[in-house]
């Protein structure tokens, strides 16, 4: 069994410390307890919860571990959570914010409830700001992600960069979230239900693969150059992307790109 460590009100450290051995820590709330550090190898059965965590999270290998009401912040160097090969770590009603990117998953499955996914970024090419999936299976639910970015000559998508894999939200939120050129959401097999994309400097969506949008809104949002402000199909590849029941409007290009709701190119994708 691990150990279950459990702190009052204050500032702590985790300099020089790992949670390889299954270890818990649960704090008073995330504005009364703060541990500066990394929380590294968190394992399955490993939970943490009810703190500021001043760091990055790196779950471990292979594990799945539980992260509850946390809020994680300010790692200007490195995804505020790390989920490497093969894990499958479940964040529910967490902030992650400040970091570069917010998230980043490599061939992993994780789950995200109610979580905000705010004021992250990345300047290198083809990366997600707030989350950056790779060759992962994701599932968001009920999580706002807002003011991340993707700044760079080719950028990714300011909120999610999903390549390979396939991600499924939904009742997300996806707004105010800058990339320019690019879209707010970026990727392969790409399912959203019952979402809501608005008032992002980006292009709503940019989708490939089978990817699929049913019963969502996307308002407000500006693209630019290739980027239609509302949904962009890449054609070059195989894409067989649906939308089911959705209202677009209101959104507007400036560049090559028109007004138009949905956009089908051959340049990119």
């Amino acid at each position: 069994p691990g150990r279950h460590i459990l702190l009052s009100p204050g500032r702590f450290s985790l300099a020089g410390r790992n949670l390889y051995l299954r270890a818990s820590i649960a704090g008073s709330g995330e504005a009364e307890t703060s541990i500066a550090g990394d929380a590294l190898g968190l394992r399955t059965g490993s939970e943490l919860s009810g703190l500021t965590l001043k760091g990055y999270v790196y779950v471990g290998r292979g594990e799945s571990p539980t992260l509850n009401r946390c809020a994680i912040t300010g790692h200007q160097y490195y995804s505020g959570v790390y989920c490497p090969e093969g894990s499958a770590p479940v964040v529910t009603g967490c902030t992650i914010s400040g970091s570069e990117p917010g998230v980043w998953c490599e061939s992993s499955s994780p789950t995200f409830v109610d979580c905000a996914i705010t004021r992250n970024g990345m300047t290198a090419n083809f990366c997600g700001g707030g989350f950056q999936l790779d060759e992962s299976f994701a599932t968001l639910i009920g999580c706002r992600i807002s003011r991340n970015y993707s700044l760079a000559q080719w950028p990714g998508g300011a909120g999610i960069q999903a390549d390979g894999g396939a991600t499924r939200l939904v009742d997300c939120e996806i707004f105010e979230n800058v990339a320019w050129p690019g879209a707010a959401l970026e990727g392969d097999n790409i399912t959203l239900v019952g979402c809501k994309i608005f008032g992002n400097m980006a292009g709503a969506a940019f989708l490939l693969g089978s990817s699929a949008m049913v019963n969502c809104a996307v308002w407000g949002n500006a693209g630019y150059n290739l980027y239609s402000g509302g949904i962009l199909i890449g054609v070059r590849r195989a894409t067989s992307a649906t939308l089911t029941n959705c209202t677009i409007s209101g959104n507007r290009c400036n560049g090559y790109a028109d007004d138009a709701a949905v956009v089908l190119s051959r340049y990119v994708g």
